[in-house]
């Protein structure tokens, strides 16, 4: 029992440090994934995605926050909303409930979309920022919202992997293949 919780311990120390490092390597504009596991069923996993901000002033952001994402619940907004797009902190991701939650940069387009400048990002995020409209896993969730952000277009490879494996979800969306990375 002694073994098992020091391997556990262990366990705990390296993916805080893990979270720690890749901190430090982010930059405006980077796309940061968060690989986590379902809290309807802790085997399956999802990834939720943000963008990296960092201290860059923006309208809106207050100090310490620096993240953008489109998020679950949101306090303090009357009427509530179950989802919107907002200014947070990567640390309260480091929060999540979730039993499994592996973050990384993430910029998987960068081989065949150019990111926006810094200026063109800033724009987008005033732009989405408390108006990224009704939540919806298939047309408009995190990862449509964060390669928005990034790229000036609105792509979702776990929608693209699942409607490939599916042939009962629609395909309106899949109009330029080529943009697709090969996996």
């Amino acid at each position: 029992v002694a073994k098992m919780r020091n391997l556990v311990l262990v366990a705990v120390i390296l993916q805080l440090a893990l979270i720690e490092v890749q901190g430090e390597d982010y930059e405006f504009g980077d796309i940061i994934s968060f690989v986590r596991s379902c809290p309807c069923d802790p085997k399956k996993t999802y990834k939720h995605f943000a963008i990296y901000v960092g201290d860059t002033e923006i309208d809106g952001k207050e100090p310490g926050q620096d993240l953008f994402q489109r998020t679950g619940p949101v306090p303090g907004i009357n009427p509530p909303k179950l989802s919107d797009c907002i200014f947070d902190k990567l640390e309260n991701e480091h929060k999540s409930k979730s039993k499994l939650n592996i973050e990384k940069k993430d910029n998987y387009f960068d081989s065949v979309l150019t990111p926006g400048t810094k200026e063109e990002i800033i724009q987008r995020i005033k732009e989405k920022k408390g108006k990224c409209g009704v939540y919806n896993p298939i047309n408009n969730n995190c990862e449509h919202v964060a390669t928005y952000i990034r790229y000036g277009e609105r792509y979702s490879l776990v929608v693209h992997r699942l409607r490939k494996s599916s042939k009962k979800l629609p395909r309106p969306w899949l109009t330029e293949k080529s943009l697709w990375p090969k996996y």
